[in-house]
């Protein structure tokens, strides 16, 4: 089982590859996502380094991995919360997609605001043609 600690986050162009290179010595993990959706004109790259694994964070994911006597059920608890991966992808999510969602919900809610607006001056447009048709 391998554990991975985030270490950094960044948005390139997707031009520059230089940037996912290798590096002797390190055992590194690179996550690639075009970004901004929808547009995807530039890469998000978030990269993590492998880091040593405890027992118990082991213990944690999956108790039958690892041998009785190795981890107490304490020590097992007190890493539950804290495994590098779920704060890997909590950081991404939360640094990237969240004000993105909340943009999208706003320009959603703006869409929403002016097709109404439009259907309700059409609806007045249409009920003033019929009323000048029937009074002709």
């Amino acid at each position: 089982m391998l554990k991975y600690v985030m270490v950094s986050s960044e948005v390139v162009w997707p031009d520059q590859t230089d940037v996912i290179a290798l590096e002797p010595g390190h055992d590194i993990l690179t996550l690639l996502t075009c970004d901004p959706p929808p547009v995807n004109d530039h890469r998000l790259l978030v990269r993590a380094e492998r880091s040593p694994i405890t027992d118990a964070e082991v213990a944690a994911i999956n108790p039958d991995l690892v041998a009785p006597d190795a981890v107490t059920a304490a020590e097992a608890s007190d890493v539950a919360g804290g495994f590098a991966p779920r704060d890997l992808w909590s950081a991404v999510l939360t640094a990237r997609w969240g004000p993105l969602a909340g943009a999208v919900g706003l320009g959603l809610a703006v869409v929403l605001v002016v097709a109404l607006a439009r259907r309700r001056r059409r609806a007045e447009e249409d009920a003033a043609a019929e009323a000048a048709d029937s009074s002709a």
